[in-house]
């Protein structure tokens, strides 16, 4: 089952270290009480083929999402370099998606207004299947610090 989310409140960038060789966090997360937040985390699967494990989750207004992506560490770094292009111009979109499930994702465009949509869908099997999707426009100061910090992590 699908929901689909829309809310229009202004949104925050931040990160956090949760262990220096563990995971790392980069959050979005609102100012007002309808709390809507986006939550990435990141960490190593395997060292023979560079994959990156990605957990989303995503809460807004009573609705809960989350689930994994497992990501190239190159298209990882390449998401990481398109977000920061498109904090900086205005222009564009940055898309991560899982390459064996494509219908996992998170994107970022810019409208006209120089407005930013962030969308997605998250879809998780365990212990039963379920599907969010997602979408809210944010202005684009609010993406710095999740684009800086993913940047710095990744997109050397």
């Amino acid at each position: 089952m699908s929901r689909r989310i829309e809310m229009r409140e202004k949104l925050l960038g931040s990160v956090e270290d949760f262990r220096e060789d563990g995971p790392r966090s980069y959050r979005i997360e609102s100012e007002v009480a309808a709390d809507f937040k986006l939550t990435m985390k990141t960490w190593p699967v395997r060292d023979s083929e560079p994959l990156m494990r990605v957990s989303v989750k995503v809460f807004s207004d009573g609705f809960y999402g989350k689930g994994d992506m497992d990501v190239p560490v190159k298209k990882l770094a390449n998401f990481a370099v398109n977000l920061k292009n498109l904090y900086e111009t205005l222009k564009g979109s940055a898309r991560l998606e899982e390459p064996y499930f494509p219908n996992n994702f998170i994107e970022f465009v810019v409208k006209k207004t120089g407005r930013v949509v962030v969308s997605g869908r998250i879809h998780d099997c365990y212990p039963r299947p379920r599907t969010l999707t997602f979408e809210d426009e944010i202005d684009q100061t609010y993406l710095r610090g999740f684009a800086t910090a993913l940047f710095a992590d990744f997109g050397k």
